[in-house]
Parts: structure tokens; C-alpha cells; sequence
């Protein structure tokens, strides 16, 4: 929480940490709501940027995006640039990515 009551912005250099903890919420509910919370804007940051840098041959771009993992996700993964639109306090990011956490009946 207090990290990112520190940031100004956020910077995703790669999707690959979203892609994997998307497919599995049951065993990261925090990082998977963490990651739905700044992707609708309730974490306070506002997306400014997303791009990638395609490789070109012969002046000719070849969006491999479509291509195995291992091919784009090292060399040119699609980047994601969020700027801090408005201020939640320490207590209010807890609680906002608290609530992922599944209430098992434990104290």
C-alpha cells in the first residue's frame, strides 16, 4: 500500500507477469485484483501510455505479437506507462486489494 501511495507513475515492461496471474486468480487473488484495479483506474493511476517497438526488416514492420512468447516478450514487450490521477491513502490501496482475499473463517 505504501508504495504505491509513494509512486507517481507505474510502469508495466512486460505483460507477462499480468498474463500469468490472470490465468490463475485462485492462486494470486491480490495480484490478480491489483491488476484489475489499476487497469480500471480505482488505484488512482490513469493509463498515458502503451506501445510496443515492432522489429522491421527493409523498412517493413512485423508485428509478431501473434508469435510464441519467448520471441517478443524479451527482445520488445508491449509497455504500459500509468501516471498518478488522484491520491488513496495507504489504508485505502489495503483495503481496496484486501478484499481479494478470500475469508476462509480464520481469525
Amino acid at each position: 500500500g505504501e508504495d504505491l501511495v509513494r509512486a507517481d507513475y507505474l510502469i508495466l515492461s512486460s505483460p507477462r507477469a499480468r498474463g500469468t496471474v490472470g490465468r490463475l486468480p485462485d492462486q494470486f487473488p491480490v495480484m490478480s485484483r491489483y491488476y484489475r484495479l489499476l487497469e480500471s483506474g480505482d488505484l488512482g493511476f490513469d493509463e498515458v501510455y502503451e506501445g510496443t517497438s515492432y522489429p522491421q526488416l527493409f523498412g517493413w514492420e512485423i508485428n509478431d505479437s501473434a508469435a510464441e512468447e519467448s520471441f517478443w516478450v524479451y527482445d520488445h514487450p508491449p509497455v504500459r506507462i500509468y501516471r498518478k490521477a488522484r491520491a488513496l491513502s495507504g489504508d485505502a490501496c489495503r483495503d481496496l486489494l484486501s478484499q481479494a482475499i478470500p475469508d476462509n473463517g480464520q481469525p
